[in-house]
């Protein structure tokens, strides 16, 4: 799963700022949806840094973080989902229940192996 979540997240991060060179290409005036189109790329990059951070530090802190961002992450993708399927939201989407499940796990073990210090100690 970790070598999955590594190209999850560098993939997730790319498709964020490929997002947000090509809105200037889709979209030739500075409109509503445009603004939403450079703010979901926006989004996706943040996610993608948060979960940089969530597998470089593995701190309890940003684990956590990470797991709360990456579900409401997966709840809003599946919104975009649900009104514009094109073809880089279900990506998106695939990417980001991907992260969340590996968050997740790592959350777990992180718990676990927590749980089994204490025990020993």
């Amino acid at each position: 799963m970790n070598k999955i979540d590594k190209v999850s997240v560098i993939a997730l991060t790319l498709l964020g700022i490929t997002q947000l060179i090509l809105t200037p290409i889709f979209y030739d005036m500075l409109t509503q949806e445009a603004v939403w189109f450079f703010g979901a790329g926006l989004a996706l990059v943040f996610l993608g840094f948060l979960n940089f951070a969530r597998r470089i530090t593995h701190h309890k802190v940003i684990l956590m973080m990470s797991a709360i961002a990456n579900t409401i992450g997966v709840l809003f993708i599946m919104g975009i989902v649900a009104v514009y399927t094109m073809p880089q939201s279900v990506i998106a989407l695939f990417l980001m229940v991907s992260i969340t499940m590996a968050t997740i796990e790592q959350l777990v073990l992180q718990d676990s192996a927590e749980h089994e210090h204490k025990h020993y100690a």
